[in-house]
């Protein structure tokens, strides 16, 4: 993650292992504080019982694809982990 630069990644802060009281090994990723994300949105427009509009659905969907081309973490996507890019 560190390797990664791009105005549309969240940045990674700093990173750290810890373990419990069960000898499990843990990575701890700091990473730098955003706002918004696609699920929240997408939950907001949902509570309002409307639908999202449809040029915001357009913007967050090429986002997500030229991030996915430029560094192949399709798999990694999920609406909870998207943010969003006023």
């Amino acid at each position: 993650m560190r390797l990664l630069d791009h105005p549309n990644i969240v940045a990674l802060k700093h990173c750290f292992f810890s373990t419990t009281d069960k000898d499990e090994l843990y990575l701890n990723l700091v990473l730098e504080y955003v706002p918004e994300t696609v699920y929240r949105i997408a939950k907001h427009y949902n509570r309002m019982n409307q639908r999202m509009p449809l040029v915001y659905v357009k913007l967050y969907t090429y986002q997500v694809l030229i991030i996915g081309h430029t560094c192949g973490c399709y798999t990694l996507m999920v609406t909870s982990s998207l943010v969003l890019c006023p």
